[in-house]
């Protein structure tokens, strides 16, 4: 993935500080169990609100970026 690729993916990942899992999973294309367990272990930051599990927008930026490398 060049630096173009990458731009235009963070482009299109919603306008919102914070994404559903569901809306993760197929930006970091990965499965939603690996979603929720990368949540579990740190590597997404998260949250849960009224039970439901939040993963910051920068968290899944970096992970883009880490993947980069």
């Amino acid at each position: 993935m060049n630096d173009i690729q990458l731009d235009q993916i963070i482009n299109d990942i919603p306008d919102k500080k914070l994404l559903l899992p569901r809306e993760v999973r197929p930006i970091l294309r990965i499965s939603l169990a690996t979603v929720y367990r990368w949540c579990d272990i740190g590597i997404l930051k998260s949250i849960k609100i009224r039970g439901t599990r939040r993963i910051s927008k920068e968290s899944v930026i970096e992970r883009l970026k880490d993947a980069e490398v």
